[in-house]
């Protein structure tokens, strides 16, 4: 199996897990001449894509190639919809490459309907996030959960631009009134370490960075989680967690991942994609606006 990412942080994560079988690779540029190279090369038995990594040029090369295109767990918002709508000749040869479809909702389901995707080539929804709860490393787990008290812990989650400088505001309050407050912000790019540090530093809050092995303390009382691939231990060492992408446009991401470690669920007002789920999660959670 070849896996693609679009990023070297997620290569290496892919390569990290070193299952047998499974190589890595960085995913090719959305260009033809790019693409026919790239099949020639890998010869795929077929195309998986997973949720919503849809390129135009990509389906259509596998398409030519004859090269069979899944897609599991397809997730479109409304607004996605629209937009598909309203380029109905980039839209008919992407939904024409797909030979089946497993949408992640019926929302979703509906949307490729409407954007042409045969009935006949449409599979039971299958929500990847909500049948799987990824494994807590136990060793690490141990070893970290000294350093927090977890009632007194919050996970801010996959954080978008925007998002971080309330997050550290509504902290360092309650830092001040309780100094065994502890905060891990995991940002949804790792990339974005340096801008985040920043930002903890101007909040007047110490700060210790997970990809230098550092741990918090009394003047740390923020951790940097800017690896890939932790956010399992995450959501075990935290009571509570903020679902990031949430105060800004961007959908919100899944509250599956903190539900399954038993974290409460604290999210903003835009959890768009995922509308039909959230009020049932609200009795136990909580919601800010």
């Amino acid at each position: 199996m070849l896996v693609t990412a679009n990023t070297l942080t997620a290569r290496q994560m892919v390569e990290g897990w070193a299952l047998p079988g499974v190589t890595a690779a960085l995913a090719p540029l959305d260009h033809r001449l790019v693409l026919r190279r790239f099949l020639a090369r890998a010869r795929p038995a077929a195309l998986v894509v997973v949720e919503n990594e849809f390129w135009p040029n990509r389906l259509a090369a596998c398409a030519q190639a004859g090269i069979p295109v899944l897609v599991v767990g397809a997730r479109m918002s409304a607004r996605s919809a629209r937009r598909w709508a309203r380029l109905p000749s980039l839209a008919r040869p992407l939904v024409g490459a797909i030979h089946l479809l497993s949408a992640q909702d019926a929302a979703s389901e509906a949307h490729f309907r409407q954007l042409g995707v045969p009935a006949a080539r449409i599979g039971p929804a299958l929500n990847l996030k909500a049948g799987l709860a990824p494994a807590v490393p136990a060793a690490e787990l141990r070893r970290l959960a000294p350093l927090f008290d977890r009632p007194r812990t919050l996970l801010a989650a996959s954080t978008h631009p925007g998002e971080e400088a309330p997050v550290l505001e509504a902290f360092a309050q309650l830092w001040q009134a309780d100094p065994a407050r502890r905060l891990i912000l995991a940002p949804r790019h790792p990339r974005r370490a340096a801008e985040v540090a920043t930002q903890i530093t101007a909040a007047g809050l110490g700060l210790a960075r997970r990809s230098l092995a550092e741990v918090p303390g009394p003047q740390t009382p923020v951790l940097l989680a800017d690896t890939m691939g932790e956010m399992p231990l995450w959501y075990a060492l935290a009571g509570v967690t903020f679902v990031g992408g949430s105060l800004v446009d961007k959908g919100g991401h899944t509250p599956f991942e903190p539900a399954a470690q038993d974290s409460a669920i604290v999210h903003g007002p835009i959890p768009a994609t995922r509308p039909r789920l959230m009020p049932r999660w609200r009795p136990r959670g909580l919601r800010c606006r």
